[in-house]
């Protein structure tokens, strides 16, 4: 034994002996994959909301001034835009999915770790290294935790999958995202239901206003 050896303390263990704080391995499936699609939900789900009650007071301003065209045609043209977005997500999502399972197989597990001062991420053979700085965004559905990155990438973490209790995660990567205005999760767990909802909304109104429209312009009214 060479008594002049150098100790190596805890604190200049080489990289590699270091250990993550978090850990996630869980199995890419449709269902999750449909989960993840949620986050772009709450952007719909807000347009949606917004172009309802847009649609609703113009709608009846038109109806009052008499002006039935107008009325109808815009009604339609808000309700149209609404389902492109909302029906473009769900297309999109199911597109990825099949792509992704064309690429690494239905077998391939991803894993995410979460160390002090990085996350390393890995699906087959792909391994990528991010840091908390590059999150701008903090985001959940039932089973995700999702972490935004630039150009609306997001890196996943399976509730089911942690190996500790996801509200504890949930306040580690709160405290290490300095990037992230809003000290908080946002809730995406139901965006396609409102968004589906106010869609539906928009599309019942419009029948209605192009009914009464119809039968204004008739009527000579």
């Amino acid at each position: 034994m060479n008594e002049n050896a150098p100790e190596i303390s805890g604190a200049e263990a080489p990289e590699e002996t270091k250990k993550p704080i978090y850990t996630c391995e869980s199995t890419l499936d449709e269902i999750l994959f449909s989960e993840f699609s949620e986050v772009s939900y709450s952007k719909v789900k807000n347009f949606n909301i917004i172009f309802t009650i847009i649609n609703i007071l113009y709608c009846l301003v038109n109806l009052i001034y008499g002006n039935y065209d107008t009325t109808a045609g815009y009604s339609v043209f808000f309700t149209i835009l609404m389902y492109v977005m909302y029906f473009n997500i769900k297309n999109v999502a199911k597109i990825n999915f099949q792509r992704t399972m064309l690429s690494y197989g239905s077998e391939h597990r991803q894993i995410t770790e979460l160390y002090e001062d990085k996350i390393l991420s890995s699906f087959g053979k792909n391994k990528r290294e991010f840091f908390y700085f590059q999150i701008n965004g903090l985001f959940e559905t039932d089973n995700l935790i999702l972490m935004r990155l630039q150009y609306n990438l997001y890196l996943e973490l399976n509730k089911i999958a942690l190996n500790a209790d996801p509200q504890v995660v949930k306040a580690f990567l709160i405290q290490k995202c300095p990037m992230v205005k809003k000290k908080k999760f946002t809730d995406c767990s139901n965006s396609r239901r409102l968004s589906f909802i106010f869609l539906l909304i928009s599309t019942a109104y419009t029948i209605s206003v192009s009914l009464i429209c119809i039968l204004f312009t008739f009527s000579g009214i």
